[in-house]
This record gives structure tokens, sequence and C-alpha cells, in this order.
């Protein structure tokens, strides 16, 4: 009886070792990307802030030194920033954090795939 003996399966050990490398760096890399979204929105909530204080700081200051006999009544044009800064505060949406996820997850599927079928083809060689 002649056995036939390949050296293509390859072994159990090293598709866990080089999956679990490849889980730590996933789950590096999103933490990473999340953590890198927090500091930029921080950033620009920062900005927005400074933004309309510097924006309304020149208005209170025209009003408060008119002379007594004027009327508050002189129209203050309206800029897009003051106007829309309600919209600027909201969170930033999107496919971005959904889309990381979901390449993890098709990531580590095709891999068991494709261990599961290599594992088919060894057993059905021998």
């Amino acid at each position: 009886m002649l056995t036939r003996r390949t050296n293509q399966g390859g072994s159990v050990t090293t598709f866990v070792v080089i999956g679990v490398i490849l889980i730590f760096g996933l789950i590096g890399t999103v933490y990473f990307v999340n953590q890198r979204a927090q500091q930029a929105r921080k950033e620009q909530s920062i900005a927005a802030t400074e933004k309309e204080k510097a924006n309304k700081a020149p208005v209170k200051s025209s009003e408060s030194t008119k002379p007594a006999g004027e009327s508050n009544t002189s129209k203050v044009p309206v800029t897009e920033s003051e106007g829309s800064s309600s919209s600027s505060d909201l969170p930033a949406t999107g496919p971005n954090s959904s889309l990381v996820e979901l390449i993890g997850i098709y990531s580590i599927t095709m891999a068991v795939v494709a261990y599961a079928m290599s594992l088919r083809k060894l057993s059905r060689s021998l």
C-alpha cells in the first residue's frame, strides 16, 4: 500500500496562528481608525465653536456702542455659518465604520471557507 503524501495541506496550527495575527491586526486597525476619527471630530467641533464665538463677538460689541437715541431695529445680516450652526454640530455618520467591519467579517469568513475547502481536499486525496 503506497500512500501519497504532499506538503500542500498546511498545518492547523499555521492556520490558527495566521488567523489570530490577522484578527489582532484588524482589531488594532479598527481601534486606531476610531481614535483618529474621534480626535478629528473634537478638533472640528472646537474649530466650529471658536468660529461661532468670533462671528458673534463683533455683532454684540457693535450693538452695545449705539447711541441711546437709536433703536435696535437695524438689520444685521446673518451669515451662512451662523444660520447653519446646528447642522455642523451633528455627528458625521455614514458607511465608513460599517465598511471596515464588513471587510473584517468578509476576510474572516473567507479564511474559514478556504480552510474548510483545503481540509476537504486533503481528506479526499488520502
